[in-house]
């Protein structure tokens, strides 16, 4: 994002707002990007993941679906990975 871009953060209903390291937790947005993480699955750069031992966030199945579609059609990273992050 470029310098001065203006980014709100959205905490999810499910979990804590801060993990227990005292990181914000939740999903981040700017004017252009509704939903940050999404369009970073979306275009094969992440991966959507959640810690086994937490609740299930709310937008995980979007996530997962994202993920899956990206994967199946080898966006981004997917076209020469099997997986991404982690």
């Amino acid at each position: 994002m470029p310098p001065g871009t203006r980014v709100t953060v959205t905490t999810d209903p499910r979990l804590d707002a801060m993990d227990e390291y005292g990181r914000v937790r939740g999903y981040p947005a700017t004017t252009d990007v509704r939903d940050v993480a999404l369009h970073l699955i979306e275009a094969g750069l992440v991966e959507a993941w959640v810690p086994s031992g937490e609740p299930k966030p709310t937008r995980r199945a979007t996530y997962t679906s994202a993920q899956k579609t990206a994967r199946q059609s080898r966006t981004g990273s997917w076209a020469t990975c099997s997986r991404v992050g982690r």
